[in-house]
């Protein structure tokens, strides 16, 4: 997208303001629609936290988001400390808001956040039978 918008912003001195601001929405629809084929309606995200505040942390975000989240034991091998690991999975348009919860509550977070190709499961889809 933005080396198309590139060289139509460049192509504006010969096309016209018109046909530029044309073809750069159409770009947008275009690349619109193939995020859209490519990922699907129902994009899901898998975010692991890793925090000292894991309790707070889920009491918040589970009753923020409605989705349940999962503590998971680890074992730190830098630290040599053990650490508790909160997975969760999120709908695309939660991840903002998550991102910000855990900012306010453990600024020193670790999250990591992965994209998923499919969810079975309690709350989400189950495969048509």
């Amino acid at each position: 997208f933005i080396i198309d918008a590139i060289v139509v912003a460049a192509s504006g001195f010969f096309l016209g303001e018109q046909v530029v601001l044309y073809t750069l929405i159409a770009i947008i629809i275009g690349s619109w629609v193939i995020d859209l084929v490519a990922e699907g309606l129902n994009i899901r995200k898998a975010v692991t936290i890793i925090s000292d505040k894991q309790e707070e942390l889920a009491v918040v975000l589970t009753e923020t988001l409605g989705r349940s989240a999962t503590i998971i034991h680890g074992h730190g091998y830098y630290t040599k400390q053990d650490k508790n690991m909160l997975y969760m999975i999120v709908d695309k348009r939660q991840v903002a808001p998550l991102k910000k919860i855990v900012e306010v509550t453990d600024p020193r977070a670790f999250v990591v956040i992965h994209q998923v190709k499919e969810v079975i499961g309690e709350g989400f889809s189950y495969p048509s039978r």
